[in-house]
């Protein structure tokens, strides 16, 4: 599943209620696959039962109050959610006990730039980092052009109309488009085929001649 922009909360609710992982088009910082990353680590260390967690993370709300970014005052409740995977990477001093502040895993920002720091030793850091500059031309945002664009003085990261219409070789869309916002721009959807092409040439460290395939996301 892929959510486009800052989505309604009952939006986000919805999805993650039906326990899909999904792709966070929201601010490079944020990263686009870093609450996956969370969950499914979450996952290997603590089993299947993570996925009723994950379910109830956006049903379940703290009974005392919480500081967070954009709260007044002693805080208000917080969604497990946000507690567990979405805290804000500002600092005052980290306490789980009452705000929504981190510099650990527990924030998206802080896994999204300790995973781009792995480019030389992992796969998954080149992944993350090359995502991190999708949408990029020499280092600077192409604004309006790419398909994953940063609109002028804004740091949110969408995906554009246009591109969610797109469709591949074979004329079927890529993208099948669950909901709109009211502007009429897609905020939910998801992949609906794969781009593909296939040519031979690239060898295998084996030597044995294969058919590379490039797949376009």
């Amino acid at each position: 599943m892929i959510l486009n922009g800052q989505v309604e909360p009952a939006v986000f609710a919805e999805v993650v209620s039906q326990r899909c992982l999904f792709r966070d088009i929201f601010t490079r910082p944020h990263g686009e696959f870093t609450h996956a990353i969370q969950w499914l680590t979450a996952g290997v260390v603590y089993g299947k039962d993570i996925a009723n967690l994950y379910e109830w993370s956006v049903q379940l709300k703290s009974k005392c109050n919480f500081k967070a970014k954009f709260t007044k005052g002693e805080g208000e409740p917080a969604y497990l959610w946000n507690w567990l995977v979405d805290c804000f990477p500002e600092t005052p001093t980290e306490d789980y006990e009452k705000n929504l502040f981190a510099n650990t895993f527990r924030c998206p920002q802080y896994t999204t730039q300790n995973l781009t720091t792995l480019t030389d030793k992992s796969w998954l850091g080149n992944f993350i980092h090359a995502r991190s500059t999708k949408g990029k031309k020499n280092g600077q945002q192409v604004e309006e052009e790419s398909h994953y664009y940063q609109k002028r003085g804004k740091r949110t990261v969408i995906m554009p109309a246009w591109e969610a219409q797109r469709t591949n070789w074979e004329g079927k869309r890529v993208y099948k488009v669950h909901n709109y916002d009211a502007k009429g721009n897609p905020v939910v959807m998801e992949k609906a085929c794969v781009e593909m092409w296939m040519h031979d040439s690239y060898l295998f460290n084996s030597g044995q001649s294969v058919k590379e395939m490039e797949w376009s996301n």
